[in-house]
């Protein structure tokens, strides 16, 4: 009479964790990919250019205003 053939338990826990651990490998590097949407929200708002310009009349009283109001 043979008896059938059976895994021992240490086989399947084994490929159990080893399944278990592949998918956190995997799922750990998916999510370093993704970046959080408030990240992206400040990396890609550029910075506005501080305006410089050149006064178009030497008068003063021409530019004294202008100036008064920036």
């Amino acid at each position: 009479m043979s008896s059938p053939t059976t895994r021992a338990p240490r086989q399947r826990t084994l490929a159990s964790s080893s399944s278990r651990a592949w998918r956190a490998v995997k799922r750990s590097w998916q999510s370093a990919a993704r970046t959080p949407r408030s990240l992206l929200a400040a990396i890609e708002t550029p910075a506005p250019l501080p305006q410089i310009s050149t006064p178009s009349s030497t008068c003063p009283s021409r530019t004294a205003v202008p100036t008064a109001r920036a």
